[in-house]
């Protein structure tokens, strides 16, 4: 089991990495408020209606990650980081935009939440039944909300209560 200390680092290096894009000295953004390139708008919603509130349960990150390209955002391999707390698999795509992570219950995956919550400058994340998908762009409610009407999940930002 890893310290406190290393459990903060972890996640405060992936809210470092979700922070990127709205640090200072980080590019300007574009005169009008865009989507980040990584989301295609025209993409249209293939997931079930029936689909729980958290969406599907993923066995592996790689299903998660072939999910989220199919929600057409453009992931070919992930990169992984500094280990998420509690989390049996963690990685980002190759640009950094797009962190994933599976949790073994959803005791672990709030864990990670509170962490988040927590921290100095929490983040939003999509809230699955076992995953937690988090966005560097500089509109992340937005984009989740993209991803979330495909995978399912909840957008979800401190303080709000955990999803269930």
């Amino acid at each position: 089991m890893r310290s406190p200390r290393a459990q903060h680092a972890a996640v405060a290096a992936l809210v470092i990495l979700a922070c990127a894009a709205c640090t200072p000295g980080a590019a300007e953004p574009a005169a009008s408020p865009t989507p980040s390139a990584t989301v295609d708008p025209t993409t249209e919603p293939t997931a079930e209606p029936t689909l729980p509130p958290g969406g599907e349960s993923y066995g592996t990150l790689e299903e998660l990650r072939v999910a989220l390209t199919g929600a057409g955002i453009d992931c070919p391999s992930l990169v992984d980081p500094a280990g998420i707390p509690d989390a049996t698999e963690s990685g980002w795509c190759p640009d950094y935009q797009w962190g994933l992570s599976i949790y073994p219950t959803v005791e672990a995956r709030n864990h990670v939440l509170q962490l988040n919550v927590d921290s100095q400058e929490p983040q939003p994340f999509l809230v699955g039944t076992n995953w937690l998908l988090a966005s560097a762009s500089q509109y992340p409610l937005e984009e989740l909300g993209q991803v979330g009407g495909v995978l399912g999940g909840i957008v979800w930002q401190s303080p709000e209560p955990f999803p269930e």
